[in-house]
């Protein structure tokens, strides 16, 4: 209960629960959650915006379910509340699709999809991201047991398959595959621009937003593609690789090699949730092994060291707390058994004299970096909290490479400068004020635009350079699939503590640290190899 409660929404695993108005989405959130959390009606559209239930799955730990409005909403409030629904699925860490098993399916193939729950799949598999199909309203155990152990095929290249399931279907009935099926202009931010990007680009992963048709070449054996995947079977029961049957016996045990787990439920009988439960669990186990972040620190230290911790408290710091990042150094500090220090910048001179050996690390806020360099040793490696967790949430190498525009702002230019919590901006607010005016100070005058929260703008296109603050608040896929955006719209990102160490010509020393850390090249590489990226 103690680590539902304390767990940030940003470290939990985010489920995002999507399908077509009425199916009883709500309904099954209550029956997972095994309490009345979301509001369920007969009336199509009830749920209007995502509606977030953090919530302990046991036995797999914190997780975030999120209620969506109907995929096939209607109408000019329809196509927003639509919208909503799937820039959910730029944090989600798994896909639970909805269906109304009620009417019955000749068969779980995509042949039989209408166009909203294909567009589902398809972004999903398009987008690496794992999906598991609940088919509800099946509530008698005869029709239940019509779609036991059933599975949805698709093919390894990313494309969605009509390729024949086992309902109504013979055993080892091949079927036949498709390209593109159900794809339409409004998939999330894909860009025809991406066409002429190769897989040989580097630092570009192989789930880049934008995903192009040029890479539905790509096959599983291609490489940084895990043959381990989320949503393929491994070693599904009774099963050979081409069989596209149903298994009779006992469940699933372990999904991959591209199929799709459709599990019968009746939410409103709780039938079939126990069901549901463990296949969410097996594969929510795997995705999040796929897609775990690297430590904010803990590779950065050896059990034993010191690290001194800078923490301004002012203006922004809020009342008897410290801030977010600050926090988790420490858990992260101590989970890796070495010790924290925790001085304001007044105090950090008399911190490392009263140590008997130098610090392993000095970790500051960026605001004090300038402050703070003139104190600290240059043999002491120093670094930022905004700089670990850029490395945490997103990728090291894309916001150094971004640093690089610095150099080539013009005046005029137009900088977005995006913060991934809301605050009402205080005075010289980092973002709002020393920010542009280090930036102006260096280049002339340029034309700045801002975003915060949940908002970033699909179109980047007018943005000469984007400066994102660490992401705390935001969640590693989230990031990424920011970092997705900007790089097919071609516009360099850095964020905060890399410019404001760039600014004070530290940028060498604060990085320096990350250089040897085996994780930093895992994670630089991460968003080739996990499913959550997108």
């Amino acid at each position: 209960m103690t680590r539902m409660n304390t767990t940030p929404r940003s470290d939990r695993f985010h489920i995002a629960v999507v399908g077509k108005r009425n199916v009883g989405k709500s309904s099954l959130i209550n029956a997972l959650a095994n309490q009345d959390i979301a509001l369920v009606s007969s009336t199509p559209g009830t749920t209007t915006d995502p509606v977030y239930k953090s919530m302990e799955l046991h036995p797999f730990g914190p997780v975030v379910l999120i209620d969506t409005a109907g995929i096939d909403d209607v109408g000019e409030l329809g196509e927003q509340r639509k919208n909503r629904s799937y820039s959910v699925l730029d944090k989600t860490n798994l896909v639970l699709l909805v269906m109304d098993g009620s009417a019955g399916l000749p068969a779980l193939s995509v042949d039989t999809f209408d166009e909203y729950d294909r567009k589902v799949v398809d972004y999903a598999q398009s987008h690496r991201l794992p999906l598991v199909i609940a088919l509800n309203k099946l509530d008698t155990k005869e029709a239940r047991e019509k779609y036991r152990n059933a599975c949805l095929f698709l093919p390894a290249e990313g494309t969605v398959s009509r390729t024949e399931s086992s309902v109504g279907r013979t055993e080892g009935s091949a079927g036949h595959a498709t390209s593109s099926a159900g794809r339409t202009d409004s998939d999330v931010d894909r860009t025809e621009s991406r066409t002429e990007r190769t897989e040989s680009s580097p630092g570009r992963p192989d789930s880049d937003i934008g995903h192009t048709e040029s890479r539905t070449e790509r096959t599983e054996s291609s490489p940084g593609r895990p043959d381990s995947d989320v949503g393929r079977t491994e070693s599904s029961v009774g099963r050979t690789e081409g069989s596209a049957g149903r298994t009779e016996g006992g469940p699933v045990e372990e999904l991959g090699g591209n199929r799709i787990p459709v599990v019968p439920v009746s939410a409103a009988n709780r039938e079939g949730i126990d069901e549901l439960i463990d296949t969410i669990n097996r594969v929510a186990e795997r995705a999040s092994r796929q897609q775990e972040s690297p430590p904010i620190i803990g590779d950065l230290v050896e059990p034993g060291d010191t690290v001194i911790l800078v923490c301004p408290i002012d203006a922004e710091a809020p009342k008897t707390r410290l801030i977010l990042p600050q926090v988790q150094t420490i858990r992260d500090l101590l989970d890796h058994d070495a010790a924290a220090v925790v001085v304001q910048p007044n105090r950090l001179a008399g911190a490392l004299e009263n140590l008997r050996r130098p610090p392993a690390l000095v970790v500051t806020d960026s605001q004090a970096f300038k402050e703070v360099a003139k104190t600290v040793p240059r043999e002491v490696p120093l670094t930022s909290f905004s700089i670990l967790f850029a490395r945490h949430r997103g990728d090291l190498s894309q916001f150094l490479e971004g640093i690089k525009a610095l150099d080539t702002l013009r005046p005029g230019d137009r900088v977005l400068i995006a913060e991934a919590c809301t605050h009402h901006p205080v005075e010289d607010d980092i973002g709002r004020v020393k920010i542009p005016r280090w930036l102006e100070q260096r280049v002339g005058h340029l034309e700045f635009e801002w975003c915060s929260g949940a908002d970033f703008p699909s179109d980047l296109t007018r943005y000469a350079l984007i400066i994102h603050c660490g992401g705390c608040m935001i969640n590693r896929r989230q990031m990424l699939n920011r970092l997705a955006i900007a790089e097919a719209a071609g516009v360099p990102i850095t964020n905060y503590g890399l410019l404001i160490s760039h600014v004070n010509g530290i940028l060498d020393r604060a990085t320096e640290v990350f250089r040897n850390a085996s994780s930093t090249e895992a994670a630089c590489s991460a968003r080739k190899e996990c499913t959550c990226d997108v």
